[in-house]
């Protein structure tokens, strides 16, 4: 890996993984959202829960804060 002077991360360190996930019914997404934010709040990772779109959820997981906001604006 190849360092910079301006971070003592090495770039491949950082994950990001989105998960999608689609579900029966809308209320279905909900209840998934509902306990991935539970899930979330009781972990130390950096992750977040999109809005419910429909039977649709995505949440997203990474190594630090600022690969969380790269990888939300990218799947924006």
């Amino acid at each position: 890996c190849s360092r910079d002077w301006s971070s003592d991360v090495c770039s491949s360190d950082l994950v990001a993984v989105l998960l999608v996930t689609t579900w029966d019914t809308p209320e279905d997404a909900r209840q998934f959202a509902d306990g991935m934010d539970r899930w979330i709040v009781q972990g130390s990772s950096p992750a977040a829960v999109g809005p419910v779109d429909g039977s649709t959820v995505e949440v997203w997981f990474a190594t630090d804060g600022a690969t969380l906001d790269a990888l939300r604006a990218a799947s924006a």
